[in-house]
């Protein structure tokens, strides 16, 4: 199975997913025109990861900006995972946010109180 590499655009996120360790990292802003448009082959190689691979998923996520678009993707995508967490899998989210921004770290609050799976939201600071 592939790798999956999304270079971040001047609205997208970087995604970087890897087939051996079955980390899932995606980092900066979320808003482009067409948000399925942009997550769809995100969520295609997960299905694939999970119906060949089917191994431990973590998905670290350094979210500095969604619009309302990107937020309903990013659920929906969670919301898979929690269906492979159910299904006796290991996952794990981490959702990391700048100290100050209380806004994304609200909404990783919000995401995670909604959710069983292992999910955490963690403050850092940048140097």
């Amino acid at each position: 199975m592939n790798n999956l590499i999304i270079n971040a655009g001047k609205d997208t996120l970087n995604i970087s997913c890897d087939s051996v360790t079955g980390i899932i990292d995606m980092r900066g802003i979320s808003y482009p025109q067409d948000a399925a448009d942009f997550f769809n082959p995100v969520f295609d190689w997960l299905e694939n990861y999970i119906n060949n691979v089917a191994a431990d998923i973590t998905l670290n996520l350094h979210i500095d900006y969604l619009n309302t678009s990107s937020t309903k993707c990013l659920f929906d995508f969670i919301d898979r995972l929690e269906d492979y967490y159910k299904q006796g899998n290991t996952v794990q989210v981490n959702w990391y946010h700048e100290a100050h921004d209380d806004d994304i770290k609200e909404t990783g609050l919000e995401f995670q109180e909604d959710l069983e799976l292992p999910f955490v939201v963690l403050a850092y600071t940048k140097n």
